[in-house]
This record gives C-alpha cells, sequence and structure tokens, in this order.
C-alpha cells in the first residue's frame, strides 16, 4: 500500500509541475505582448498618424459595416505592440494601391475569420476589393477604438 501511495504522490508532483510550468508560460505571454493585458497598455499611436474609417465588409452574401483607420507609414512603428500573425505594413504597401492589403485585429480574426492560422495571404473583400490580410494584431488593439481593421493610407500616391 504504500508503494501504491509514494506512486500516487509522484505522478501528483509531477502534474502539478507540468500546470505550473503551463501558468508560468501564459504569464510570460501576457508580459511579453502575446497576452491581451500588454497591448492595452502600450503607448498608442498619435492621431495624426490615422483617419477612421468604416469600411464595408462582403461575405457570405452580407454587407457589415466595420470600424477601421486609414493609416499612415508610421502609424504601427509608433507603438511596440507586434501583430499576433503575420507583419505591420511595408513600405510597398503605401506605394502599391493596386495591390491592396489589410491587417485586422484580434476580435475579426476570431469572429469573421474562424481564428484560424491560415488567415495569412486570405483575401477578404473590403469596399467591394479582394484585400489581402497581412497580419492579424492582438486581442486589445483597437486604435481609433472599436477598430477592426486597417489599412495604408494610400491617398497621398
Amino acid at each position: 500500500m504504500a508503494d501504491v501511495q509514494r506512486a500516487l504522490h509522484r505522478r501528483a508532483a509531477r502534474h502539478a509541475a507540468a500546470a505550473l510550468l503551463a501558468v508560468a508560460g501564459l504569464g510570460c505571454g501576457v508580459v511579453y505582448g502575446v497576452g491581451c493585458g500588454s497591448s492595452r497598455d502600450a503607448p498608442l499611436p498619435p492621431e495624426d498618424t490615422y483617419t477612421a474609417v468604416t469600411v464595408q465588409y462582403a461575405h457570405d452574401g452580407q454587407i457589415t459595416p466595420l470600424a477601421g483607420a486609414r493609416v499612415t507609414s508610421s502609424f504601427f512603428d509608433s507603438t511596440p505592440v507586434a501583430p499576433l500573425l503575420g507583419r505591420r505594413f511595408a513600405d510597398e504597401d503605401f506605394a502599391n494601391a493596386e495591390r491592396p492589403v489589410a491587417v485586422v485585429s484580434h476580435a475579426f480574426w476570431q469572429d469573421e475569420l474562424g481564428g484560424e492560422p491560415g488567415t495569412i495571404g486570405r483575401s477578404i473583400d473590403l469596399d467591394g476589393r479582394g484585400v489581402i490580410v497581412v497580419g492579424v494584431m492582438p486581442q486589445g488593439f483597437e486604435v481609433p477604438p472599436g477598430a477592426r481593421v486597417w489599412v495604408p493610407d494610400t491617398s497621398d500616391r
């Protein structure tokens, strides 16, 4: 009987250690920008780096208005928050209006794109145009408030 109890204690200790490591790993993710709290506490991009817009998202035969922003090339550079998936905008994204791209919010990625990791490179219909998703921002990053999609401001090009 004592051998069985020792074996059960060893097994419980192993599982407790694994649980502790998992919780610690999640905590590190929150501190280093993967979790939801960090993007809310990060410095916000200056207001002169974006214009709030409403875009029309077409999907499944429906059109849904989405809050978003048309952003300058310095918008994402002004915050330390990195995309959860993919990338921020590159210089060529601002120079080539014929190849439209977007970065989407975590909420949009979850609600509309099913949280699929293969979202990067996928085309979505915004304002009647096929737009390639190049990045997904972490949960809580919503500049301006409520933004679900960001597109490069190519109006002066």
